[in-house]
């Protein structure tokens, strides 16, 4: 034992970090939204899962397909630089973020304003 301010203390401390947080698969709300010229797709899974986000127009015509791989539980972030796939940018209007996770589904709708 060694003394610390006077008083008897052990010389190990030992910490144990238990994670227990439960995660629900998700979409959050799109943010900024109404965006220029980026914005945030948050989501949060369960379970390491295979995760495909891709931005569609108005019309329902696929734009970009911004993530299709695996991800660890819990919370994640992606930005969309208002880009397709051909790194172009896209002009002012409706979109949807649409995220797959095993059989979910998820849509957001989002305002690119110029």
């Amino acid at each position: 034992m060694s003394e610390i301010h006077g008083q008897d203390q052990p010389d190990e401390i030992v910490i144990e970090v238990v994670e227990n947080i439960v995660y629900e698969t998700g979409m959050q709300p799109v943010a900024p939204n109404p965006f220029n010229p980026t914005t945030q797709i948050r989501f949060t899974l369960k379970d390491p899962e295979q995760v495909v986000i891709s931005i569609y127009d108005i019309r329902g015509r696929k734009v970009v397909d911004l993530v299709d791989g695996v991800y660890s539980r819990g919370p994640h972030s992606v930005t969309w630089h208002s880009k397709n796939q051909q790194g172009q940018q896209v002009a002012s209007g409706v979109y949807f973020a649409r995220l797959k996770v095993g059989e979910d589904r998820f849509t957001r709708r989002m305002l690119l304003v110029k």
